[in-house]
C-alpha cells in the first residue's frame, strides 16, 4: 500500500468509528420530531433507540468509497511491465 491508500484506509475507518459513537437515533412514534445523532452513552430522551438499518447504510457507503479510493490510488505498472 503507498501513502494515499494508507490515508484513505485510516480516514474511512476513522468515519465508520466516528458513526458508531454518533449513531442515529429513531424517534417514538407519532411525534413530529426526526432522526437524530447523538452521543451512544447519552442517549436522546424523544427518540426510541438506535436506527440500526441506517447506521449500516451509512457504513456500507462509507467502505465503498473507501475501498474505490484505495484502488483508485493503487500504483499502476508501465505498459511494457503488464506484457510480460
Amino acid at each position: 500500500m503507498n501513502k494515499k491508500q494508507k490515508i484513505c484506509l485510516w480516514v474511512g475507518i476513522a468515519v465508520i468509528v466516528a458513526m458508531g459513537l454518533f449513531p442515529p437515533w429513531q424517534p417514538k412514534p407519532f411525534t413530529y420530531i426526526g432522526w437524530a445523532y447523538s452521543f451512544i452513552a447519552r442517549a436522546p430522551e424523544e427518540h426510541n433507540g438506535i436506527d440500526v438499518i441506517t447506521l449500516c447504510i451509512q457504513w456500507f457507503v462509507v467502505s465503498v468509497i473507501a475501498v474505490s479510493l484505495i484502488y483508485t490510488f493503487r500504483e499502476r505498472k508501465p505498459k511494457d511491465e503488464q506484457k510480460q
